[in-house]
């Protein structure tokens, strides 16, 4: 019996790489040969970008002579590559293969070059799998040809910015009228470009390396079939904008974007094809610091949990190549991956001190479930597991719930509560003392901030804001001309982040709120519980101006909840829950908040944020909040005479 294919160990770990070629497939057998090259300049080579699939089963090809074991995808795509394009296998590096696995030493250094790796390369190879190629390429194709007659000459980013005109709902359906090519795809041809940019290969976390660090277009491979990556460029973005509407519409949407199936939260899926090209132009026009600069934003939003990977440490290490951040050099995996993010988060705080960094951590529901798109093999997705990092420390196997408000309205200079408010000053020389001190010994977060009011009362399920309107009109305190303005602030609170664009009354407009009042109107329709009926009529009594239910003369003209509405105020609550305070404040803030939680307002900071009180008088993080009429800078006056004071989370 031959003995199992051994490696030669590299030369130098920090400069040599092993280089892969396919010598012949005979009968369906495999031959490699494995070379080690002392440079990436040493001669061309390609790189190979492709998922590693389940462990089992397993295929022996022959290593130079000597049998090596590898899975199943890596041997169906050299197995179909050969024939397609034999040259680029000649000289290809695959990591599998090219880094020997079992040696502990030799993996950190390698996996650290793997960005320089995949830019050193004449050609990056994508395999997309075999799995019902040859019908899903041949729609996606005819979808290609329908675009580009549609769009002719319209490339690149002039695509993408065309695309972002008609994202709007309503925009995409007029434009449909113009476009007879695009409004014959059925959605047999949707769903096969659905399938194809929705394909596993596009949630590895490791293609951010891969793909934008490529100096050409991707080589695009999928069973027997060449894809243009310009061609899937296009008909993913396409997708969003005209075949996922007609998908919904027409019931045949395979899997919901946004569903993870954890008792109706939402998680964002990974990004399509166009994201990643978007990023590569980017990329290749502006470099490195370009995407150093947007490494937080990245790993603490865009990519948030969107991607699986066999090791959580590299939810970090696959970005920091391609950002160029190297305060994670000297880590490997070793550590536990908890103290790699606490270091992450401890060290961006305290170069920083944006306190705005604190809209990335999650909801700790979001917490409470390992999403699906995490790998353990252990516990496998979708079990339960303990965070165990503190409360003000994101966890990155969490999905972002909700959005970072910070994000969606940074380009807003009225947008910002702490606007005018004073930090605290040194008591002996009088001078300014920076509010956020991180305490890395004890994992505690102090924070100087001015704590603004305590919440009386949540409200996330449709009966529970019907429970709050009937709160609102039942008010003692309250005449009816403030029953009026609580209940505007209830529906533009739930309007918030309902649309990316709004002109007039900041942050939503009159419009946004009716909408939002309709969605909880038709969110109610489905309830027939006794105890619900109950409270509907006790409501209908109190609503005397028909403030939350139209009139019977204007029900006919009251307007209709479309599809593209009813998503955009279900996403706008995704994760979130109503609330008011003690002061009758109204507003909106992440889904665990709770009676007795604290609003704190922290100088710096464009959101305000929810504390909980603990014993000793420390607090837990629960997350960012609005609150309605305060959100431009009203607050300083509010405040004004009092002095912030010291907030300690741990």
């Amino acid at each position: 019996m031959t003995a199992a294919y051994k490696y030669a160990p590299l030369g130098d770990l920090t400069s040599g790489i092993r280089l892969l070629s396919v010598t012949s497939i005979v009968n369906g057998n495999i031959s490699i040969s494995l070379r080690e090259v002392t440079s990436l300049q040493s001669e061309p080579y390609n790189c190979l970008s492709y998922t590693w699939g389940p462990k089992s089963p397993e295929f022996e090809v022959l290593c130079d002579g000597s049998p090596l074991k590898i899975r199943q995808n890596l041997h169906d795509a050299l197995f179909h590559l050969h024939k397609l394009v034999p040259d680029k296998l000649s000289a290809i590096w695959i990591d599998a293969v090219c880094i020997d696995q079992g040696n502990d030493a030799e993996k950190p250094p390698q996996l650290a070059r793997m960005h320089d790796i995949y830019a050193g390369a004449e050609s990056v190879l994508i395999w997309l799998g075999t799995l019902g190629a040859a019908t899903a390429v041949r729609l996606f194709e005819d979808v290609v040809r329908r675009i580009e007659r549609s769009f002719p000459d319209v490339e690149g980013e002039a695509f993408w910015d065309r695309m972002l005109e008609l994202n709007d709902g309503n925009s995409a359906d007029k434009a449909l009228s113009d476009l007879p090519l695009i409004c014959g795809i059925d959605a047999e041809r949707w769903l096969a470009v659905h399938g194809l940019a929705h394909r596993e290969y596009f949630r590895r976390q490791w293609i951010w390396q891969e793909v934008i660090a490529s100096r050409a277009d991707p080589l695009v491979f999928c069973g027997h079939n060449e894809i243009s990556w310009e061609g899937l460029r296009k008909a993913s973005h396409a997708l969003t904008v005209f075949g996922d509407t007609r998908l919904i519409k027409e019931g045949r949407m395979p899997n919901p974007e946004y569903a993870d199936g954890r008792q109706g939260m939402a998680m964002r899926t990974a990004n399509l094809p166009y994201q990643l090209a978007w990023y590569r132009g980017q990329y290749r026009r502006y470099g490195q610091p370009w995407m150093r600069a947007r490494f937080g934003k990245l790993v603490l939003q865009g990519n948030r949990n969107a991607y699986t990977c066999s090791v959580e440490h590299d939810r970090l290490y696959a970005m920091i190549g391609i950002c160029g951040f190297d305060r994670l050099a000297g880590w490997g995996y070793d550590r536990p991956f908890e103290e790699l993010y606490q270091y992450f988060w401890f060290d961006a705080l305290s170069r920083t001190k944006e306190v705005n960094f604190l809209t990335f951590v999650e909801d700790v529901s979001a917490r409470s479930n390992r999403s699906r798109m995490a790998k353990d093999d252990a516990e496998g997705p979708g079990r339960f597991y303990d965070a165990k990092l503190p409360s003000w420390v994101p966890d990155l196997r969490a999905s972002l719930e909700p959005d970072s408000l910070w994000a969606c309205f940074e380009h807003r200079d009225d947008f910002n509560i702490s606007r005018g408010l004073p930090g605290r000053r040194s008591r002996s020389e009088g001078e300014p003392v920076h509010g956020m001190r991180v305490d890395e010994a004890k994992k505690r977060l102090k924070l100087d901030g001015y704590l603004f009011d305590t919440i009386q009362s949540g409200a996330q399920s449709a009966s529970e804001m019907l429970e709050m309107t009937k709160q609102i009109l039942s008010d003692p305190d309250s005449e009816e001309d403030s029953h009026q303005g609580a209940l505007d602030a209830l529906w533009k609170s739930m309007a918030l982040l309902t649309s990316p664009e709004v002109d007039q009354a900041f942050p939503v407009t009159d419009s946004m709120a009716l909408t939002a009042r309709r969605w909880l109107l038709r969110q109610l329709r489905g309830g027939e519980e006794a105890s619900l009926e109950s409270l509907r009529s006790e409501v209908r009594r109190l609503d005397r101006n028909n403030l939350v239910f139209p009139s019977e003369s204007s029900r006919q003209s009251f307007p209709r909840l479309g599809i593209h509405d009813d998503a955009a105020v279900s996403w706008g609550m995704k994760g979130m829950k109503l609330f008011r305070t003690r002061d009758h404040w109204v507003g909106k803030g992440t889904g665990s908040l709770q009676a007795g939680d604290e609003l704190w307002i922290v100088p710096g900071a464009v959101v305000p944020f929810v504390f909980r009180p603990l014993l000793d008088g420390e607090h837990a993080f629960v997350g960012q909040a609005y609150i309605h009429g305060i959100m431009s800078g009203e607050a300083c006056e509010i405040l004004e005479g009092r002095e912030p004071v010291e907030v300690v989370l741990v």
